[in-house]
């Protein structure tokens, strides 16, 4: 059955909606206040409003002067009587205004919005919305002194510096950029940066700089940056995330340091290097030579002490020998002249053939080996025989108080892997970072009594990345260290050894 339902009293209905209107007003989350008459008599204020301002109900009913005496001073009893008088809606954003709230002064920021209040078709009053916008806008202005203090900082230091969406494209530099460069921020904007690159190096540049932004791994290189003068210096880049909170980058900072007084040192150190170790090669051969000489003569007037000396003095001339030859080499990849005579050889070979030379020169340690079945591999017999030979004279020379060192050999992926184990006096992990630079040694009570230029490793990290591979360690202070060497069967059929 149905039954008709009357809608009641529109008047009534009236009542209601104005009720439902009011309350909505009262407890809105923002200011909201009624100002009537030439005065602006405070007729109504909701609690949010009243909290805005510092004050009570019993304000209600008093004027906005005596209220707050203090904004006729601060402009706002004439936006008051514009709105009243003009009809304007006035929108006032961050507006500053100074209040006294529990006996102090303070300054606060407000979002107003003054507007006519209509009775009868007559202004007889002003609506007014505020919102407290304070701590946004300390917030931004915090923000604002960050950012001019870090502006201030990175346009005074003597590096390059520029900022980077996530994507890369860069949207600031310092004035350092700028006054090096010769450029201006509409030239550099984005990927204008390619501009000041050489062509030469630019492609691998753009390509490890794509690497970094797809991982999120810091970017570091070294290549040449253009000048307001045309010329060409190397400057070390390096380039870092920025990330937010949850881990995303949002930034990339970089920075392009100068090293080209660095740069001419290495030039001029390589160059007086590659001279002495030349002009002592030739002496060298030759005492070596007199020595084995004198040690025939020896032993055929059977001499046995003082043939005893001499064959000391040819182990120290061949320690002298290997050193010559390792600075050599060393100035030999420092020009460009590190040259490779590569083949297809028995890797297993070669490491039982290093291992069997070091057994028989070296008594004290008993070498171990684990091998893999004959390996196969494209590469430069001899240069990976003198890594080979680094690792385990190393690994004899580190670990004085023991007997063993143990080689492993087994296929990992589409390469060889080896592995030199001693039981010596390890390396601490802030040490194993650097350990593979050139002329780095380690310092310490430990190391100090043992001798070396801190190039042996350099080679052998430079020959093994020459022929596509890898080389890391793994080391305990007290415990011994592992010295890892990972090759491609073939290097010429990897395209970027980045992958590896």
């Amino acid at each position: 059955m149905l039954t008709e339902q009357k809608t009641g009293n529109p008047a009534d209905e009236e009542k209601v909606i104005n009720l439902q209107a009011y309350s909505l007003l009262m407890q809105a989350p923002v200011g909201f206040s009624l100002l009537k008459g030439n005065d602006h008599i405070l007729q109504l204020a909701n609690a949010a409003g009243l909290t805005l301002a510092g004050q009570t109900p019993d304000i209600i009913g008093k004027s906005i002067v005596e209220i707050l005496p203090g904004i006729e001073s601060q402009g706002y009893i004439q936006i008051l009587d514009r709105v009243k008088h003009g009809g304007e809606t006035i929108n006032l954003v961050q507006s500053p205004v100074t209040l006294v709230k529990n006996g102090e002064e303070q300054t606060m920021y407000v979002n107003l919005i003054y507007q006519p209040y209509y009775e009868g078709g007559d202004i007889t009053g002003v609506l007014s919305v505020s919102t407290d916008v304070t701590q946004q806008v300390l917030a931004i202005k915090e923000s604002e002194e960050l950012r001019e203090r870090f502006e201030t900082m990175a346009n005074n230091m003597p590096n390059l510096a520029w900022i980077a969406d996530a994507d890369g494209w860069i949207f600031w530099y310092n004035s350092r950029w700028y006054e090096y460069t010769g450029t201006t921020p509409r030239q550099m904007e984005g990927w204008g940066w390619k501009d000041v690159h050489d062509p030469a190096t630019l492609p691998a540049v753009l390509e490890k700089w794509q690497l970094s932004i797809n991982s999120g791994e810091v970017f570091e290189m070294i290549f040449p940056i253009k000048g307001a003068d045309n010329v060409y210096r190397p400057f070390l880049t390096r380039v870092v995330p920025i990330r937010n909170i949850k881990g995303d980058i949002i930034r990339w900072l970089g920075t392009n340091t100068d090293i080209t007084k660095q740069k001419e040192v290495e030039r001029l150190k390589d160059n007086f290097l590659s001279m002495a170790s030349h002009e002592l090669k030739t002496p060298v051969t030759s005492l070596k030579a007199y020595g084995q000489l004198a040690e025939i003569q020896l032993e055929k007037k059977g001499d046995t002490q003082v043939l005893g000396l001499v064959q000391k003095m040819g182990k120290q001339v061949n320690r002298l020998t290997t050193l010559i030859e390792d600075l050599l080499d060393v100035t030999k990849i420092q020009s460009g002249k590190f040259f490779f005579t590569e083949t297809v050889f028995d890797f297993r070979e070669l490491v039982l053939e290093v291992i069997n030379d070091m057994q028989i020169t070296n008594g004290s340690h008993e070498i171990t080996c684990n091998f893999c079945n004959s390996i196969t591999v494209f590469g430069d017999r001899d240069k990976l025989g003198q890594v080979m030979n680094n690792l385990i004279s190393n690994a004899i020379k580190y670990s004085p108080k023991a007997d063993k060192i143990i080689v492993n050999t087994h296929v990992e992926g589409e390469g060889v892997q080896v592995s030199v184990q001693d039981f010596g006096i390890g390396i601490s992990t802030e040490h194993q970072k650097n350990i593979f630079d050139q002329f780095y040694r380690v310092t310490g009570e430990n190391q100090s009594t043992f001798s070396g230029m801190g190039i042996g490793l350099y080679i052998a990290s430079e020959i093994v990345k020459k022929q596509g591979g890898k080389i890391w360690i793994e080391s305990i202070v007290g415990e011994g260290s592992v010295f890892y060497i990972w090759l491609p069967f073939d290097h010429r059929t990897i395209k970027n050894f980045n992958d590896i």
